[in-house]
């Protein structure tokens, strides 16, 4: 089995199956994805979710740290559930190299057309540390991405396919892991 970069980035993301699904349908989609390119961005994993008014959709929010970016910021793309149904994705994104504006990838700006009313979602694209939520776990994970930023090795996104394989193991099996480890404590909590 031959794995690339940015199927073993994908997998470590705190997506939904039916997202790594449609990542997988729709390749435009998961190029959009920031987050993917690390060569340039290192994500926070983890996701914000949103319920806008007025619709019936879930907005997932996932940030990204532009280490290259001159200030460094945090980069926030948005990717909506269509109705809550877990069947359909749109992803709004800056427009990194190379990806055009398709039925399920659309500009960032479409995205504040369609759910910035009444100043929902302003100011959240780009971001300085001190702009990010107060929340205790985004920023200790934002100060972790700055520090890991430092120390990257220059070609980050190739590793030996060896070694590619055996971390991609190793994270199904704490997903695995994760999820029994949730049941067995929603179990014990009803």
């Amino acid at each position: 089995m031959n794995i690339t970069w940015e199927d073993l980035i994908l997998e470590t993301l705190p997506f939904r199956e039916e997202i790594l699904a449609w990542c997988k349908l729709h390749p435009e989609f998961q190029r959009g994805l920031k987050v993917l390119a690390s060569e340039r961005f290192l994500h926070l994993g983890m996701v914000i979710l949103s319920y806008p008014p007025g619709t019936s959709d879930e907005v997932v929010g996932v940030y990204a740290y532009d280490y290259k970016n001159n200030p460094p910021l945090f980069k926030q793309d948005f990717i909506v559930d269509v109705g809550l149904t877990h069947n359909e994705f749109i992803l709004y994104t800056g427009f990194p190299k190379g990806t055009q504006s398709t039925k399920y990838v659309k500009h960032i700006n479409d995205f504040f057309l369609k759910y910035g009313k009444n100043g929902n979602y302003a100011n959240s694209h780009h971001l300085t540390f001190e702009e990010l939520p107060k929340d205790e776990e985004i920023r200790r994970r934002a100060k972790r991405m700055i520090e890991r930023s430092k120390d990257l090795p220059k070609d980050i996104t190739n590793p030996p396919q060896q070694m590619m394989v055996d971390y991609l193991a190793k994270i199904k099996e704490a997903k695995i892991g994760n999820w029994a480890e949730f049941h067995k404590l929603e179990k014990d909590t009803k």
